[in-house]
Parts: structure tokens; C-alpha cells; sequence
């Protein structure tokens, strides 16, 4: 039987109004009637061209970016504002660099008024979580880039939020690196039994760490096909190897191919 929608995605759009030189207003539709659903605890990550809307669909689940039409739904509660069962892992380096790595990732724990022992110990127990017990009183500048993401994502888990929404949060680092984190996520997905959507362009990344795969069409973006990765659930690098991984990749690019020719040859008419 499958599980019940823990957040619902109901024919949600986005549409921006461009001010345009002369004074007119132009309508640019950037999200286009995104109806999908994830179960709790399912790890989900969307793909798609660049400037597709994934990082907008994000913003609007987050509560960041009001939606122009459609409904977002957690446990059956409309999303209308940023929800403190929503916790958001941003792309860029978004830590405090005059902060150590345990203040970083109280700052939030203490915006809500919790007693600081109470701060610190949760605090230490995420900055555990992701590896990095040992460094709490290290800033920024002493950290490598995939360490100060685990900031990032410990501050996030410290807040205990049902739901993690990761925007690229590993494009800064190089391939191989990012793959290892992409490890330690699994793992502490798997630890925490946190639902998760993950934004990212890399599809191998995609692969190696999802259940399901969203592939999103270019602008206006819509969902055109939903992947279920049946993988082993421990996984490791090794993985990337496989038969079964490569036929998921594959399918994938052509996926993607074949909408970016599409888009193409809609640019050539156009022009």
C-alpha cells in the first residue's frame, strides 16, 4: 500500500510580471501546474535544464515565494509562509563567517528562544550527525567548502524540521567531493528518516542519492516524467559502477536531451 502525501504539490504556478522598458508589464510563466506528492521520509530529487524553475519550486514549498496559482499542502495544511517544519540547505555558502561552527548552527536554535544549554547540546548533537564532532570551534575560513555545507545542513537538522529542502547545496564543491557528502547525506537521511527534496543539475548525483527523480521540462516548468530509483539502499561510490546505475543515467540524458532539442528548435522558429 503506498504511504499518504505528507507534502502535496496541487497544480502549483508561478508567474513573474516584467516591467518592461516602455512602461508595460510582461507576464513570464516560470512554474506551470506542478501537481506531485511525496510520502514522508521518501528522498526526493528534481532535475531539469537550466532556468527551468527548480530553484523556484523550492523557494515556493519553503514558504519564501508565494505561489500565483495551485496549492501546497504539508499533512494537509495549506504552505503560505516559511514553516518551522520546513528547514532549507541554500546553494551558496550561507554560514556566518565570524561565528564558529557550533554558534552557526545555534544561531537559529537561539532565534527561538531556547535555553542556551538546551542550544548547545543540540547543536553538538547535529554537528555529530554530519561528521564533524571535533570541529565546533572552527570558523569558516579553517573549514573546507564541503565542510561548511555540513554547517549548513547540521544548522538545518538542529531545528528538527519534518522536511529538508537542499537547493544544490553541494555545487560549490568539486565531483569527488560532492559524491562523498552525497554519502554522508544518505546516511543521515537513513538516521534521521527525514523527507527530503533535493535540487540539483547533475544527474549522477541525482541517481546516487534519490527513491525518486522529478525531471522537470524547460520554461515553464512542469513535471514530464517521474523516475523510481530501484537501488540498493546502501549505497556507496562503488555504485557508480554498475549496469543498473548507467541504465538510470542513460535513460536520463535522453530524457534530458530530447527536451533540450525540443527547446531548441523552438528558439530557431522563434527567431
Amino acid at each position: 500500500m503506498a504511504s499518504p502525501a505528507f507534502l502535496e504539490l496541487r497544480q502549483v504556478s508561478k508567474v513573474y510580471s516584467i516591467r518592461q522598458k516602455d512602461g508595460s508589464t510582461q507576464k513570464i510563466e516560470v512554474v506551470r501546474e506542478v501537481t506531485q506528492t511525496i510520502p514522508e521520509g521518501h528522498f526526493v530529487t528534481v532535475v531539469g535544464p537550466s532556468g527551468c524553475g527548480k530553484s523556484t519550486l523550492l523557494s515556493m514549498i519553503a514558504g519564501l515565494n508565494p505561489i500565483s496559482s495551485g496549492q501546497l499542502l504539508l499533512k494537509g495544511v495549506p504552505i503560505t509562509s516559511p514553516h518551522p517544519s520546513l528547514g532549507m540547505v541554500f546553494q551558496e555558502d550561507s554560514i556566518f563567517p565570524w561565528m564558529n561552527a557550533l554558534e552557526n548552527v545555534s544561531f537559529g536554535l537561539e532565534m527561538q528562544d531556547l535555553p542556551k544549554p538546551q542550544c548547545r547540546k543540540r547543536s553538538q548533537e547535529a554537528l555529530e550527525l554530519v561528521g564533524l564532532k571535533g570541529f565546533e570551534y572552527s570558523y569558516p575560513k579553517e573549514l573546507s567548502g564541503g565542510m561548511r555545507q555540513r554547517v549548513a545542513i547540521a544548522r538545518a537538522l538542529a531545528l528538527n524540521p519534518d522536511i529538508l529542502l537542499m537547493d544544490e547545496p553541494f555545487a560549490a564543491v568539486d565531483p569527488q567531493t560532492r559524491m562523498f557528502i552525497g554519502t554522508e547525506l544518505r546516511r543521515i537521511w537513513r538516521e534521521t528518516g527525514k523527507t527530503i527534496l533535493f535540487i540539483t543539475h547533475d544527474i549522477n548525483e541525482a541517481v546516487f542519492l534519490s527513491q525518486e527523480i522529478w525531471v522537470m521540462s524547460s520554461r515553464p516548468g512542469t513535471i514530464i516524467e517521474v523516475v523510481d530509483i530501484d537501488l540498493p539502499a546502501e549505497r556507496d561510490i562503488a555504485i557508480l559502477a554498475t549496469d543498473a546505475f548507467a541504465q538510470y543515467t542513460g535513460h536520463l540524458w535522453n530524457v534530458m536531451r530530447s527536451e533540450w532539442e525540443s527547446t531548441q528548435e523552438s528558439a530557431q522558429h522563434m527567431a
